[in-house]
């Protein structure tokens, strides 16, 4: 009996130990993840490789160089474009309890915008869309409908354009300033 109250004791010790011990390699995990790491050994390169494909299309491209020209006309060269931004870094989910806020952003989450023109504190004055023959398919229907509405109740103005083989930026100019607040401060320092 007299061991028993002395191994008893001993062995608690020893569970609570390793129970600690566990605990702590699982912080280290959940770290390692929240990092951007996988646990475990980090030899070797990990699986990636640059993709070739140009991250615009050439449709893309090509009115980008004329949103840069029109912005810069706008905003007396103090606006800026950005192209293929998640809607996630545009919106975010009003305030209200984490898993509401969270089942809000994940709507969002793999959506993207393709352009966003923003001021020279590079706060958005506005999303843009550029839309080609995809926009027709009623799945694009629907994600347009949702991303048009979410920027509306969200206070974004969000710009559309037809895809064309050129554009004529004095054009573009005029449609961002009409809708972005019809004067040239809108995308400058406001």
């Amino acid at each position: 009996m007299k061991i028993l109250l002395v191994l008893l004791p001993l062995f608690l010790f020893i569970g609570v130990l390793a129970l600690l011990v566990q605990l702590l390699e699982a912080k280290k995990v959940i770290r390692a993840k929240d990092a951007g790491e996988e646990a475990g050994p980090s030899e070797g390169p990990l699986p990636y490789r640059r993709k070739d494909a140009p991250v615009l299309s050439e449709a893309e491209q090509r009115f980008f160089a004329v949103m840069e020209q029109a912005v810069a006309q706008i905003s007396g060269g103090k606006g800026r474009v950005f192209a293929q931004i998640p809607l996630s870094r545009v919106l975010e989910a009003k305030a209200g309890d984490a898993k509401e806020k969270q089942r809000w952003h994940n709507k969002i989450d793999r959506k993207s915008v393709d352009f966003v023109v923003v001021d020279s504190a590079f706060k958005v004055k506005a999303a843009i869309e550029l839309d080609d023959s995809s926009h027709g398919r009623q799945s694009r229907k629907e994600r347009d409908a949702f991303v048009e509405r979410a920027c509306r109740d969200a206070g974004v103005v969000l710009v559309r354009f037809a895809a064309r083989a050129s554009y004529d930026a004095g054009v573009v100019a005029h449609e961002l300033e009409r809708a972005i607040g019809g004067t040239s401060a809108a995308v400058g320092t406001r």
